[in-house]
């Protein structure tokens, strides 16, 4: 079973509508409606978030949907490397304003 169709199973057993997670995740209802209907997908804080509401683990909302593991992780990796390239860039400008400072300071 999908990730969206356990969500809506779970949420629908627990007695709660779109609006109700929608009101305690502080997002639209629409935005569960694409999950349940597999238009979208939440990020991984929001599904631990939502495990929460759900009372359930992760592993039984995740464990059958591999598709969307693998769709987080490499989010997660895409995520890793741009703060990498960000810090790195962040780095190279501290030099050149360093470089610039040190000059215009022996002038």
């Amino acid at each position: 079973m999908s990730f969206s169709e356990k969500f809506k199973t779970f949420r629908n057993s627990r007695g709660l509508t779109q609006a109700d997670i929608a009101e305690q995740l502080h997002i639209s209802r629409q935005a569960i409606s694409k999950w349940e209907n597999g238009l979208n997908e939440p990020d991984i804080m929001t599904i631990v978030q939502l495990c929460d509401i759900l009372n359930v683990s992760l592993d039984e909302l995740l464990r059958d949907d591999l598709s969307l593991v693998q769709k987080l992780a490499r989010k997660e990796r895409s995520y890793t490397k741009l703060i990498a390239i960000i810090g790195i860039l962040g780095f190279v400008i501290l030099l050149l304003l360093c470089t610039v400072a040190f000059r215009f300071v022996q002038q």
